[in-house]
């Protein structure tokens, strides 16, 4: 059969932004079905074949001597470079060589720019090398845009590693960076992730190709990559499983997206790009890309730079940049500068779940006692296992009251926290955090009601924040540790979001060694951040201040509630009177305006007697020509709490009967009392 030259002889192209095409770029001649065979085409006539593909000339055309079959259809792939992992620059399907000449190019490769943030690791959330010890399900921020989720039990180690030209590092796409990974134990799950957000459509109907570079040391051994949604529906496979050898190598892929069938609404729509990896390994991974375009073809990495990598972060800092104020939400826990009103820091054991420190409630498991208690100059917060105590567990918690976290519902919010713990505990305290929320205000102090397995269970009303952030930090040196707990996103403000807990918890046991394990804790925050950060600097005064909202006494802040002979009591003036040769104090009204609003209207006010330390009373003096002539502690049943002042509270007189009554006639009496006291408004004992 003799063949023909194709409708265009010449064939002078361009690429996509108007430059000719010159010798770089080639013509791949394919069956027009599926899988897109090569297809043979002639120099002559008579049919001498060409070499599939065929090169375009310096002058950007192809040679005049190409002739087709002219009973078949051909599919046509323009591509700048000799294979087809090259980039497409032009197709056209359905070519007849044997038409008039007027066949066009059908369709554009456009396709869009890498939809992978950070795609080479050269921003990372931890300190490289990384590594924890763990098991159960979590979830660990590696990087901007990256998250690796593990089921199982083992050690994980992240290592942020520097390439270049050496041998075991030079890498086809000329990455800078390359997360390692190195996974030992018995992992079932281990998926590296980038979640796109708020769209849970994404991508329908298009194809998305995909591209990793990656190394394993040792055995070679298979990773793959899905488009999965948020709806838990596999839409497409990018990656098919591909064994990964010794040596860099970039791994291609597509998948054609179907239509969406994925019912879930933004903001809460996503699609989530994973990849699997082996469950025991050691792997170097760089260069991700995922781009869309309308043809089921390869595409390499396009290289940039890493200036163009950060540019692409901004959706990640943007709440770091844009929300303020960036203070902590929580209230006394800077320990250093933590007053410790109602509970001396001195060492003394707790055996049940109460406040200790300011705004800090200590709940127990499996503990005989724990001494919570402060170090030299009140520089931290320690927890402390006696060395009879059983193994066991304990949790910091603090409530957030619903005027303080109302500003917030919505917003994503992320904890910093600086801890570390005595040398007694040789394998470290893992710990992971909690936030819950609750539409009532808590009715007791501890809102753990049992620790089944490593997360403990929370009381009836508190509703856990999702998505749950289980990153597991280990406190493991003397020397303070910091390390942090991104992305709570917290829900929307509604009738069940008024009041937030943060429950920061152990996930191992305390050690029962013959020395007691001491915990010491130096700062948390929670700010409304993507990440965890730094809270604003503060004094002593703004810590003083903001405790007062929960809880504050007449005694000076190292001084606990009824102490006897405790300076700085307050004074009210009461009636001195002189009768049938008595001198005698008649009660009078009195009352005192708060330091600080508070966040109960109905806080408890208690009073003390500064000379006896009696509760629920006060101390009256019986003056006489300028000397003091009596005093007695006076019950406060003597008055009626009559209303609470904005901020204070007022106390009137229920009795006319006479006080300290003394001999002295054609005297001048003065009457007074002199008290201490206290009002609380902690969260978990009032409502």
């Amino acid at each position: 059969m003799p063949f023909i030259r194709g409708s265009n002889p010449i064939w002078l192209l361009d690429d996509l932004v108007g430059n000719l095409f010159d010798d770089t770029f080639y013509m791949f001649v394919l069956e027009n079905d599926l899988p897109y065979l090569p297809s043979p085409v002639y120099h002559t006539p008579s049919g001498t074949p060409w070499t599939n593909p065929i090169r375009f000339l310096a002058n950007g055309t192809l040679p005049v001597d190409i002739f087709f079959d002219s009973t078949l259809v051909y599919r046509l792939e323009f591509r700048q470079g000799p294979t087809q992992a090259a980039p497409l620059i032009y197709l056209v399907e359905n070519y007849l060589p044997g038409n008039s000449g007027n066949t066009p190019i059908t369709s554009v490769a456009l396709i869009t720019d890498n939809q992978i943030t950070n795609p080479q690791f050269s921003l990372i959330d931890f300190a490289s090398p990384f590594t924890i010890t763990s098991g159960g399900t979590q979830t660990i921020d590696v990087a901007p845009g990256w998250f690796l989720d593990l089921t199982g039990t083992g050690n994980v180690t992240l290592t942020q590693v520097p390439l270049n030209n050496s041998a075991g590092t030079v890498n086809p796409t000329n990455a800078p960076y390359a997360l390692q990974i190195t996974l030992s134990g018995t992992w079932s799950v281990v998926h590296l992730r980038q979640r796109f957000e708020q769209n849970g459509m994404l991508w329908a109907n298009k194809v998305v190709s995909s591209s990793v570079t990656a190394r394993i040391e040792g055995a070679p051994q298979n990773i793959s990559a899905t488009i999965v949604d948020s709806n838990g529906t596999v839409l497409t496979t990018v990656l098919s499983s591909t064994s990964v050898n010794s040596i860099f190598t970039e791994y291609l892929g597509f998948g054609q997206l179907p239509a969406t069938t994925n019912p879930d609404l933004p903001p809460v729509a996503y699609v989530d790009y994973i990849m699997a990896l082996p469950t025991a390994v050691d792997i170097y991974l760089t260069s991700f890309q995922l781009v869309v375009q309308n043809l089921l073809t390869n595409i390499g990495y396009e290289q940039d730079s890493i200036e163009r990598q950060v540019d692409h972060t901004f959706h990640y800092y943007r709440d770091s940049i844009i929300l303020k104020p960036k203070a902590s939400i929580l209230t006394g826990w800077n320990f250093p500068l933590n007053p410790w009103q109602f509970r001396t820091p001195a060492s003394s054991p707790i055996t049940a779940s109460q406040y200790t420190a300011d705004q800090t409630i200590v709940s127990l498991q499996n503990i005989n006692s724990l001494e919570a208690q402060a170090g030299a100059n009140n520089r931290y917060f320690g927890i402390q296992s006696v060395t009879s105590a059983a193994q066991g567990k304990f949790a910091l918690i603090q409530y957030i009251d619903t005027f303080d976290i109302q500003p917030y519902w919505g917003n994503i919010v992320s904890s910093l926290v600086r801890a570390g713990i005595s040398t007694a505990h040789s394998t470290g305290l893992r710990v992971k955090m909690r936030l819950i929320h609750r539409a009532t205000v808590p009715p007791a102090v501890d809102p753990i009601s049992s620790w089944a397995a490593t997360d403990p269970t929370f009381t009836a009303g508190w509703t856990a924040v999702a998505p749950l952030i289980d990153n597991v930090f280990t406190i493991d040196t003397l020397a303070l540790k910091t390390f942090s707990f991104d992305g709570f996103q917290l829900p929307a403000a509604s009738a069940s979001t008024k009041y937030l807990g943060i429950v920061l918890y152990t996930v191992n046991t305390l050690n029962s060694a013959a020395v007691a394990d001491l915990v010491y804790f130096d700062k948390i925050s929670l700010v409304p951040n993507e990440f965890g950060i730094e809270s604003p600097p503060q004094t002593y005064e703004q810590v003083l201040r903001n405790c007062f909202f929960h809880y504050e006494k007449s005694y000076a802040a190292n001084v606990l509630p009824g102490t006897v002979n405790a300076g700085g009591p307050l004074l009210s003036n009461q009636l001195g009177v002189n009768s049938g040769g008595n001198n005698s104090v008649i009660l009078r009204s009195f009352g005192w305006p708060f330091k600080n609003i508070k966040r109960s209207v109905a806080p408890l006010v208690q009073t003390y007697s500064p000379t006896s330390g009696v509760a629920a009373a006060v101390r009256a003096f019986l003056r006489n020509n300028g000397a003091s002539v009596a005093d007695a502690d006076v019950s406060l049943a003597n008055w009626t709490e009559t209303f609470f002042s904005s901020p204070g509270v007022s106390y009137a007189t229920n009795t006319i009967a006479a006080q300290l009554t003394t001999a002295g006639a054609n005297s001048f009496p003065e009457g007074y009392i002199l008290y201490h006291y206290t009002v609380d408004a902690r969260l978990g004992l009032i409502a």
